[in-house]
């Protein structure tokens, strides 16, 4: 009968489970950037420019800068049309701006001669809406907001008119030189007939609400007195201030900036396991791999969901105090 002594072994090693729970950490670059070349900065080398979501987070960010005038990620996005909610990319398409704009305001109409103007979106204008045809309807006798607008095209036809070509502009337009009484502005002299009133309507051209430069929505803010100015896209903190106010200036200015990074916190434990072991070479690395995946199963398989590293120490096998060899028969299989 072959004898084979079973010798017992703690394996120690250590289990780093990560939480739910994020940190977030905030980094001051003294380099004078755009915002633009600030945010590729940040999202090269960290996460993103800083987004700041409350009190908590706008405290650390003061305190990592120091002193002066910091980009932050909040910005003005993009001009987009209603129909898909996307950027108009506006700078490679046509556009019928008028003189000086486009302006302060969030919403835009159409004039009869084709100007596009930036108006306040709680105005009540006239509107134009596009069918599922293509085609192009002005609601003459009624008046709405820009938002009550947008509502009654989704719900009769299908959304505020899209105007993308010089085409669909006259189109547009010449639907409403036929329209009198309601709403009206004045054009600029510069190419809208010389000053003369002519009738207006919302279009679906809009630019969005403050956002994060990571698509974060921006429920907390920390405007100064008299902010923010609707006309300038980009957002600085200014660290000077006691409370670290937020200034909305142009996007060119170049200022030092704040990216922020977020780690997942985690929990070092220590785990020992016992393991019996014949001739096995316990020191192979494949089955310590092996060791390994089964850990992780049975840690899985007793509600342990979270993401789990297991990995092992150094000198990690310890042999337990065994019978001395004249005692072998005892302990033999």
């Amino acid at each position: 009968m072959t004898r084979r002594c079973v010798i017992f072994l703690l394996i120690s090693g250590w289990c780093h489970v990560h939480t739910d729970y994020i940190i977030r950490r905030f980094h001051a670059i003294d380099q004078k950037e755009t915002w633009a070349k600030a945010q590729s900065y940040c999202r090269d080398t960290f996460n993103d420019l800083a987004t700041i979501l409350d009190q908590t987070n706008n405290a650390d960010a003061q305190q990592v800068a120091g002193n002066g005038k910091f980009w932050i990620g909040l910005y003005h996005t993009s001009w987009k049309w209603s129909q898909d909610d996307k950027d108009a990319q506006l700078d490679n398409s046509f556009t019928g701006w008028a003189s000086n704009e486009p302006g302060d305001g969030k919403c835009v109409t159409i004039s009869a001669l084709g100007i596009w103007s930036v108006s306040d979106c709680g105005a009540q204008s006239f509107f134009t809406c596009y069918s599922a045809a293509g085609e192009h309807h002005i609601l003459e006798k009624q008046l709405m907001t820009w938002s009550d607008a947008r509502t009654f095209c989704r719900s009769t036809y299908s959304d505020l008119s899209s105007i993308k070509t010089q085409q669909e502009n006259q189109d547009v337009s010449r639907l409403l030189q036929n329209v009198t009484g309601g709403a009206h502005e004045k054009e600029s002299d510069e190419g809208s007939g010389g000053g003369v009133s002519v009738p207006m309507a919302w279009i679906g051209l809009y630019r969005d609400f403050w956002k994060w430069s990571d698509q974060s929505s921006a429920p907390y803010s920390q405007w100064a007195i008299k902010q923010p100015d609707e006309s300038k896209d980009c957002v600085v903190m200014d660290v000077k201030s006691s409370s670290a106010d937020w200034f909305s200036r142009s996007c060119s200015e170049k200022h030092d900036f704040l990216c922020h990074s977020d780690i997942r916190a985690s929990v070092l434990r220590s785990v020992t396991v016992r393991l019996s072991s014949g001739s096995t070479d316990v020191n192979d690395p494949t089955l310590q791999d092996a060791i390994l995946r089964q850990l992780k199963e049975k840690l899985e398989e007793g509600g342990i969901s979270e993401e789990v590293k297991l990995r092992w120490r150094d000198n990690v096998f310890h042999r337990e105090e065994s019978a001395p060899p004249g005692d072998c028969e005892e302990k033999c299989v």
